[in-house]
């Protein structure tokens, strides 16, 4: 019975070997080419957008101008749009550093005639936020030392010397 079983076995080994070369031999068409084939879409535009340079500035008035602009825009209802009154309330000159990234540091009174006057200037040196960035060329030990003042009215409006009109 194993020589039977034998003989099956080489015959179905015989049959297998002889299926993979009649299959190895056969050729395969290739597709028939279509009439109108579209080409490969093309690959998506890619769009660099540079960040805005920062602004240069010319001059350091040209800068303090800007910091200026920069807290009396964050302050809009706490400001003086118009003229200043004859007599001025207050007169508050804060000396601060602004850093390589506009944040403001040591921040000192320098002239104060008032307490709630020292106070609402440096309160809205807080809401000002992120000041414009000095030039780094500016920069001494990483932080820039500016003088602003803060001119008061009467009701506790304020305007900034760098913004304010020269009064004759």
């Amino acid at each position: 019975m194993t020589g039977t079983k034998n003989k099956h076995l080489i015959r179905a080994a015989a049959a297998a070997l002889l299926g993979s070369i009649a299959a190895a031999c056969t050729t395969v068409q290739p597709p028939a080419p279509q009439a109108s084939v579209a080409p490969p879409p093309a690959p998506p535009r890619v769009v660099v957008v540079k960040p805005a340079p920062a602004p240069r500035y010319s001059s350091m008035q040209q800068y303090e101008h800007e910091l200026a602009r920069r807290i009396f825009d964050a302050n809009r209802g706490h400001t003086i749009d118009g003229k200043l009154q004859p007599l001025l309330r207050a007169v508050v000159v804060l000396h601060f550093e602004v850093d390589a990234e506009g944040r403001v540091h040591d921040v000192r009174t320098w002239r104060t005639p008032e307490r709630e006057a020292d106070h609402l200037a440096r309160t809205s040196l807080v809401r000002a936020g992120s000041l414009p960035v000095p030039p780094a060329q500016w920069l001494q030990g990483g932080r820039l030392g500016i003088t602003e003042t803060w001119l008061f009215n009467n009701d506790g409006r304020f305007h900034l010397r760098a913004l304010a009109p020269r009064q004759g």
